[in-house]
Parts: structure tokens; sequence; C-alpha cells
């Protein structure tokens, strides 16, 4: 088990406005942005997106931007952490519009592959088509990363470097293999140009 799953089974375990504010204020807000670095790359990212159409976005647009930002990261991690509170928001509030098209080329023995970045509550979206019997595998650095998610999801689960058999055979079996791409998996390092600057390929 690594250090974050033995995180999150115990955040898990408290209550919603605890375990929403060590996430958030805590570990997101507080330990991430306090660190100089940290702060100014993401502001620094953000000005460039926002200033895309040619105008440089204000400094206040800026930091709203980041707010939302890191609350939507801080849902990801309970997600992640499989916190009941966020578990019921992916049950309950997740709008799969590609469901339909990923059952009907199912039922035509199709495999397709998803690509998603790791962005915004991509983890809602696992979880809910995991929920709604879509099968699915799903290629990370270490799948020991999930080994508190329940058993039937992370038997889906592959550590990369010895996941491409698997995948493969899980297509051919007409079956979804998911895809996050913008981490870095392959062993040589490739970008691709994300509004100005390299962002990886996974």
């Amino acid at each position: 088990m690594t250090a974050f799953s033995a995180l999150a089974r115990a955040v898990a375990a408290l209550p919603e406005p605890a375990a929403r504010f060590l996430v958030e204020t805590v570990l997101v807000r507080g330990m991430m942005m306090a660190w100089p670095p940290n702060r100014a790359a993401a502001r620094r990212n953000l000005r460039r997106v926002m200033s895309a159409g040619g105008a440089p976005a204000a400094p206040e647009r800026v930091e709203a931007a980041l707010s939302e930002s890191l609350g939507l990261y801080a849902r990801f991690l309970l997600m992640m952490m499989n916190h009941p509170a966020e578990v019921a928001a992916a049950r309950g509030r997740t709008d799969l519009a590609l469901l339909p098209a990923l059952k009907a080329l199912g039922a035509e023995r199709k495999g397709v592959v998803v690509v998603t970045p790791n962005y915004g509550l991509v983890g809602h979206a696992i979880w809910a088509l995991f929920e709604a019997g879509v099968p699915f595998v799903m290629p990370i650095l270490n799948r020991d990363f999930l080994a508190h998610a329940p058993k039937a999801m992370h038997d889906n689960v592959l550590t990369v470097g010895g996941s491409a058999a698997a995948a493969l055979k899980r297509l051919a079996a007409a079956e979804v293999v998911m895809s996050i791409a913008d981490i870095n998996f392959l062993p040589k390092r490739r970008t691709t140009e994300f509004f100005g600057a390299p962002a990886p390929l996974g």
C-alpha cells in the first residue's frame, strides 16, 4: 500500500467537513500553494492560457480561476480517496454524454480508447463509468496508488510498463482502455504545444 492509499483510507472515514478542510484547506491551498515556485507556476500558466486570445488576463480573473482550479483539484483528490460525499456526487451528478456511444460500440464488438487530461473531475467520470457497468481498464504509473479502491475497480487498474498486452486484449474484447494523456508515461518525454508552452503526451 502506498502512502496515498493509507491517507485515503483515513480521509474517507472522516466526516465531510473535516475531510474537505484537511484536503482543500490544508493540503491543496495550504501545503501545495505555500511553496513559492508552485504558486508562481500556477499563476503564470493560468495567465498564459487566459491571455491566448490576445488581451492580457486581469489579475482578479487569474486569482478567481486559480481558486476554482484548486477547489476542483481538492474534489478530485477526495474522489480518488473514495470519500463518500464525492462518490455520491459521481453517482448522482456526473453527466456521461459519451455513455450511449460507448455501449453502442461495445455492442458492435468494437474496443474504444478514451483519452482524457488529468484535470477537473475526471475521477468522478471514471467512477461513474465503472458504476454504469462499462468494462474498462486504466493503466497508471503504479496501481498500488489505488489499493484502497473497491476490489472490482482496482482489478481494472494496470501499472504502466507491463500493461500493453492486457490493454490490447481488453480492446480485442470490445472493452474500453482509459488513458490519462497528460501524465508522462513514455520512456522518452514527448510534448505538444498547449497555449504556447510544451505539455507532456502520455
